[in-house]
Formats: C-alpha cells, structure tokens, sequence
C-alpha cells in the first residue's frame, strides 16, 4: 500500500514539474514570438520620409527644412529606443503618433484634406496610461500610404480618444484609385493584428472595412493592465 502511494506520488510530482515546465515554456514562446512581431514593424516611413526632406532642400532652402529633420530625428529616437520596451507612456506613443503627422504634411498636397481630431478625457492628463509601443503607427501610416494623391483630392480622417481607461483611434482615407487591389494586403496591418492578439487578448476590437472608395478602421483598446 505504501508502495503504491508512493508511485501514485512519485507519478503526480512528476507531472506536476512537467506542467510547470510546459507553463514556462510556453511563456518564453509567447515572449519571444512578441518580441519577433514588434522587431517586424517596417520603419521603411522613416527612409521615405528622409527621401521627401532630400527633395525640399533641393527645391528651397528654407526654416521647414530643418523643422522636418528635427520632426524625423524625434521618431528615430523613439523607434530606435523607447520602442524596445514591453509597454510605453502612452503619452509618447501620441507624440510620436503628432510628430509622424506633422512630418507628413510637409509633402501632402493642397488637396489632401487632412483632419486629427485627439480627445483625452481626465482633464487633460494620461500620464499614467500605458501602452504597447508603435501599435497606433501602422493604420495612420496605411491612410498617408494609400490615401495621397497629387491629381485628386482626398480626405484623411484620424481621431484618438481616451475615456475610462479605454482607447479609441479612427481612421478613414479616400483610397487612390490605382492603389485599390492594394489596400489591406499590406504587411504592416497582419502584423498589428498579431500584435493586438498577443498584447490585449480579450481586450480589444478592431473592426476593418471599405466601402464607396473610403477605407476606415476602428480600434479600441483596454489598457486596464
């Protein structure tokens, strides 16, 4: 009987370890396969938009070239460093997001109508509000990306609000005709996709669609920890 018991034991220790350990090693997966998805968000805007100052100092030798590069090196900064860390201020995740804009209207045309509407509730204040870093990026990035177009006008909408620890982004482009087979097929919103799914499991909707030649997202976080 004692024999037994103490097979019985010996069999449930041993698995109990190998539970513990099948625990631990899906952690590790799960923070490795995070960290690889974050490690793939394209930075190819940065070059682009190094490109675009390139041709307004060829063309004027004025103040908003400098005030570009200034803007540019803000975002490198912020890419290069903060954005290694798990969870961000989301104070700097919405300067980065202000700062990305700012730089793209330097080379929007006239006949982009472009409106960012930012409403964070608690007086103002969201400093202790925190988020994954460069999660917001992408779909403003695929608005500029497929809703630019120097022959036809369009319109680019962004809207972020925080109310009760829950945050709300919009976005709405015009989708350039010739750019249409493209729209939703970019790397970069599967790959915030997974991130979301990683990140805020249970904690999230996103909800893409288009429709009359307008493309839209809406997205909301809980950032409750």
């Amino acid at each position: 009987m004692i024999r037994k018991m103490a097979t019985v034991y010996g069999y449930t220790r041993d698995w109990l370890l190998n539970l513990g350990l099948l625990k631990k090693l899906r952690a590790e997966r799960y923070a490795m396969e995070l960290t690889f998805l974050q490690s793939q968000v394209d930075p190819q805007f940065l070059f682009n938009s190094l490109n675009n100052l390139c041709a307004l100092a060829l063309d004027e030798g004025s103040p908003k070239t400098a005030d570009g590069i200034a803007k540019l090196g803000t975002l490198m900064r912020y890419n290069l460093q903060d954005a290694q860390a798990e969870l961000v201020p989301l104070s700097k995740e919405i300067n980065y997001l202000e700062k990305y804009i700012e730089l793209q209207q330097l080379h929007t045309s006239p006949q982009t109508e472009l409106e960012f509407n930012l409403q964070i509730n608690k007086h103002g204040q969201y400093e202790g509000e925190k988020i994954a870093p460069m999660l917001l990026i992408p779909f403003v990035e695929n608005a500029f990306k497929y809703g630019l177009s120097s022959i036809v006008p369009t319109r680019i909408y962004i809207g972020l609000e925080l109310s009760n620890d829950r945050l709300m982004l919009n976005v709405e482009n015009d989708i350039v005709s010739m750019l249409q087979d493209r729209v939703n097929k970019g790397f970069g919103l599967e790959t915030v996709k997974k991130r979301l799914a990683l990140r805020y499991p249970g904690r999230h909707q996103l909800l893409i669609r288009e429709e009359d030649g307008v493309f839209a997202i809406q997205l909301e976080i809980d950032l409750r920890s």
